[in-house]
């Protein structure tokens, strides 16, 4: 079994006979669901398992024209897969309700526990974050960044390609996030970074 090794969307390096590590390196460019995604993907995952994977949202979501556009990109001279979720139409959702959908589309998908404890992990980590910032309840928050298309895609994505690569059973390391500094402008004004999601 391989070590993988990837940063930013891109594998650096591989060792075999060993069991599979993954490092995260967040240094340079911190880490987005988009990101993680394109890595995993850049490292062998079945492109067709993930799209079909997303497009169980569709039907769960009553949103309507999923799209899914992978290609690579590069960025100051390193190539990385990119990954681009859109939709025609994308109900607001709560908390509840995204968990609920999580739970649909693993169950739709067949997908193993540890896919799905994934998944479910993520997002309430994800949710409990947005509802402490807005001092709400975690099942009646309502969604926007977090309730888009890609960001549910990208759990579900990420849950199928985990399991796709055999990756549950890895070793994970990662290195911190980089947070930046400064003022962050978006559909809640502006806020200082690092935001109090991250």
């Amino acid at each position: 079994m391989p070590h993988i090794i990837f940063h930013c969307g891109s594998m650096i390096g591989e060792v075999k006979d060993l069991d599979k590590i993954v490092v995260i390196d967040c240094q340079v460019a911190g880490i987005s669901g988009d990101m993680f995604l394109g890595s995993l993907l850049d490292l062998g995952a079945d492109v067709n398992k993930v799209i079909g994977a997303i497009k169980t949202v569709e039907e769960l979501m009553t949103c309507k024209n999923v799209k899914v556009d992978i290609r690579d990109v590069t960025r100051k001279g390193i190539r990385a897969r990119k990954v681009d979720v859109q939709a025609d139409e994308w109900p607001e959702v709560t908390g509840a309700k995204l968990i609920n959908t999580i739970e649909s589309c693993m169950e739709k998908l067949g997908v193993s526990q540890n896919a799905r404890k994934f998944a479910l992990n993520t997002a309430t980590t994800l949710l409990e974050a947005e509802a402490k910032l807005h001092g709400k309840d975690f099942n009646n928050v309502h969604l926007h960044e977090l309730g888009q298309a890609d960001a549910l895609a990208e759990i579900i994505g990420s849950a199928v390609a985990l399991e796709d690569l055999g990756l549950f059973k890895a070793k994970v390391y990662s290195t911190p996030v980089a947070v930046g500094g400064g003022v962050f402008k978006f559909s809640h004004g502006k806020l200082q970074v690092p935001l109090q999601s991250l």
